[in-house]
């Protein structure tokens, strides 16, 4: 064996122990999420006190989420065990990318849909229109919700992939100026377009429950309980809310670096380890 080889090799071993570490991490915080994920679902289908409409928006959005983490384990898995080759891991990048975000759009417009629910039953409880075609209104916007997002995730199985110097190395192989436009167009519409909808509308929301008092003589008893109700809901809609922004801004943030800069996650290694590291390890504990 030369020395290049010997030097090749080490190299992959110590990548190889790199990516195994982050995704035993992210295979325990995974495993979590969707533990909870199942008890929630658990609580929805089996208590009788959820089966108005808003809350099977939340079983729809509970789902999605399951699925796309039933996906990251599976590719955390296959990291882990290091048997895939080439091609194996191209198949792997591609399907484990497109059901992640299929199904990680599908929860966040859901939520969206959810929050614009609540703002007409809230803050606009006498408009007409929606309160007489509401299911339609839901049904046909849960409909466009599925295309759109996998419509705008398709192009996924064909940008996505991994190198054969690197076969565990899953991202966008080769950033040229149409997968840096679809990179932008991705970002918009699964994040900024969603966190803004989930801003504007939950806030709307927010300043309503606060300076709203019900018509009528109240108690002061009365008084208490709906104030401390309005801060139960506060802060619950704002918890939602930020958790979601929050938890997917840095690998967004990250993937739109990509697509201003034109450089894949292999250039930026071969150029610089540290910040190789950092946008390794903020993507894998996304």
């Amino acid at each position: 064996m030369n020395i290049s080889q010997y030097q090749h090799n080490y190299t992959s071993s110590i990548y190889a122990t790199i990516y195994s570490s982050a995704s035993i991490a992210a295979l325990i915080l995974s495993t979590a999420g969707l533990s909870v994920n199942i008890f929630l679902l658990y609580i929805l289908v089996n208590d009788r006190n959820f089966r108005k409409t808003t809350y099977y928006l939340f079983l729809v959005s509970i789902v999605s989420d399951t699925i796309s983490t039933i996906a990251t384990i599976g590719g955390y898995i296959q990291i882990v065990r290091y048997e895939l080759a080439y091609e194996g891991g191209t198949l792997m990048c591609r399907a484990v990318m497109f059901t992640m975000f299929s199904s990680y759009s599908i929860s966040i417009m859901t939520f969206c849909l959810i929050g614009i629910d609540r703002y007409f039953i809230i803050v606009r409880p006498l408009t007409t229109t929606y309160r007489i075609y509401k299911n339609h209104i839901l049904i046909t916007s849960e409909i466009a919700i599925w295309i759109c997002s996998l419509s705008v995730s398709a192009p996924l199985l064909k940008f996505m992939g991994v190198h054969r110097v690197d076969p565990l190395l899953c991202e966008f192989t080769k950033i040229t100026t149409p997968v840096s436009i679809y990179i932008i167009t991705f970002v918009t519409i699964q994040f900024i377009i969603p966190a803004m909808t989930i801003g504007l509308f939950y806030w709307r929301i927010i300043i309503h429950q606060k300076n709203y008092i019900k018509p009528g003589e109240l108690t002061q008893q009365s008084i208490i309980e709906q104030q401390l109700r309005k801060r139960k809901f506060i802060k619950m809609l704002i918890s939602i809310s930020l958790s979601y922004i929050f938890a997917t801004w840095p690998f967004f943030a990250t993937i739109l670096g990509f697509a201003i800069t034109q450089k894949s996650v292999l250039q930026i290694r071969s150029e610089n380890i540290v910040i190789f590291l950092f946008i390794f390890f903020n993507i894998s504990n996304d």
